[in-house]
């Protein structure tokens, strides 16, 4: 009884470090904090699991600014989306709630139920991208990493985000840069080197 009990405690063990684990790889993937051409109250909040197993959500929350709580239900479905909205007549959203989003910015974090923080972005001061004119809003770049503005209005629920090509200012390799002060320099010496001559072979004609 006493091996069985142990044996039980330790499988409980390992699934929560492995519900954990996982819950380290869902992130808050766009925001429509602006609502829509329609109304203001159709804002919604995407969630992207980045793995290859569903991940269950129940008992997790979304925070806006410590003054707002969403509890979450349900799966996100590996490499999939989990969309949660204020309009109950919105398509494909998982969970309806009635907690809107402040347009001069909020905080949002995502806990796990372990009241771990799996992820956040601190906007405080004002939403960094999305645009109120014209309903675009904000979402993950491709890479995961940074943020960006929306190609499209209404942006891309439960979809793959806009690829937006970043321009890259060009660059002078080093070895470029290391020979371009010598190549100015020999041409110098030889426009001098070479008036010099001109200058000699006249005097040396003008003796004959």
């Amino acid at each position: 009884m006493q091996k069985q009990s142990k044996k039980l405690a330790l499988i409980i063990f390992l699934l929560l470090i492995f519900r954990t684990v996982k819950a380290e790889t869902v992130l808050i993937n766009e925001i429509c904090w602006m609502g829509s051409q329609e109304s203001s109250s159709n804002e919604w909040i995407e969630l992207y699991n980045t793995t290859n197993q569903n991940i269950i959500v129940d008992d997790w929350e979304i925070i806006i600014s410590e003054t707002k709580t969403i509890n979450l239900k349900g799966i996100i479905p590996a490499n999939g989306f989990y969309l949660l909205g204020r309009n109950k007549n919105q398509a494909e959203l998982d969970l309806i709630h009635n907690k809107a989003l402040n347009n001069k910015g909020e905080i949002i974090k995502l806990i796990d139920f372990n009241n771990n923080i799996v992820d956040s972005i601190d906007c405080s001061r004002g939403w960094d991208y999305g645009s109120n004119e014209t309903k675009k809003t904000m979402e993950r770049s491709l890479d995961l990493k940074s943020w960006q503005t929306s190609l499209s209005t209404g942006g891309t629920p439960k979809q793959t985000n806009s690829l937006i090509e970043k321009t890259v200012k060009q660059k002078i390799p080093l070895n470029e840069k290391e020979n371009s002060v010598p190549a100015v320099f020999l041409s110098l010496v030889l426009s001098f080197a070479s008036g010099g001559i001109s200058v000699w072979l006249k005097k040396l004609l003008n003796r004959y």
